[in-house]
């Protein structure tokens, strides 16, 4: 039997992009127990086969990219009356019956806002900590205040790790959490034999552009350690896969 549930995910990516984030929103969906539909809200982005596309502000092409890219976020905030119409509109003419979004940006406290005035059940994605990706951005008490109402009214939440659902629960109040990730989906039955003076490190997911500072960190704390131990060898790897069963309330 069908299921007569239609989702929207208000996300500031498309579904079909390379990275960690799209990675674990296929995981997701691969499961859900209903039709997803797909909103990006990033400025600069084209809409994808199949996804709708409403921008968050107006995009400024190359200066986006320049060291004034930054400034053009004070645009987020008088757009969102537009950005809210356009929402509901496309909501309403989708049938949508569940709303979704990841709280990267300042689009995911729309889509909660929205979802409780249209009475709507909200389904929560926590891929980083927001206290990092919104650090210094326009919109970040804005973002962060709504985070902690989501995070204890949205009918379902999934996060990346054990760890972040704990973190969350700390600052924000205790509730149900799952874990959805673009890690491994098993674990091996033996761990591998420790080889002298070799170091292997895994990211599960992309290097995402804003954690550029922590991967130079890691990389010159290595390129310190090989200069002590000339014969140790270092490998950095990036992995992405999928994990766990799924549950929509």
């Amino acid at each position: 039997m069908t299921s007569s549930r239609v989702l929207l995910s208000v996300q500031p990516f498309g579904l079909a992009d390379l990275g960690g984030g799209q990675q674990i929103l296929r995981t997701l969906f691969d499961q859900a127990p209903m039709k997803v539909f797909v909103c990006n809200t990033n400025p600069g982005a084209k809409a994808a086969v199949g996804e709708f596309r409403i921008p968050r502000r107006m995009f400024f092409g190359r200066l986006e990219r320049t060291r004034f890219g930054h400034l053009f976020e004070y645009l987020t905030k008088p757009s969102t009356p537009l950005f809210l119409e356009r929402l509901e509109h496309l909501i309403q003419q989708l049938g949508i019956t569940d709303i979704h979004s990841v709280s990267h940006d300042v689009e995911f406290a729309h889509a909660f806002d929205v979802s409780q005035k249209l009475n709507l059940p909200f389904h929560l994605s926590i891929h980083d900590d927001a206290r990092y990706v919104n650090k210094g951005r326009s919109f970040a008490d804005y973002a962060l205040s709504k985070l902690a109402e989501a995070w204890l009214k949205a009918n379902s939440v999934f996060v990346v790790s054990t760890e972040m659902g704990e973190e969350y629960c700390r600052r924000y109040g205790n509730r149900k959490y799952q874990l959805v990730t673009d890690g491994i989906d098993q674990i091996a039955k033996e761990t591998c034999k420790h080889r002298p003076n070799r170091l292997s490190i895994y990211f599960m997911g992309l290097f995402h552009y804003g954690y550029r500072e922590n991967l130079m960190l890691l990389l010159r704390a290595l390129d310190a350690l090989h200069d002590k131990n000339p014969q140790a060898q270092f490998t950095v790897k990036i992995r992405c896969g999928k994990l766990n069963h799924i549950d929509f309330s």
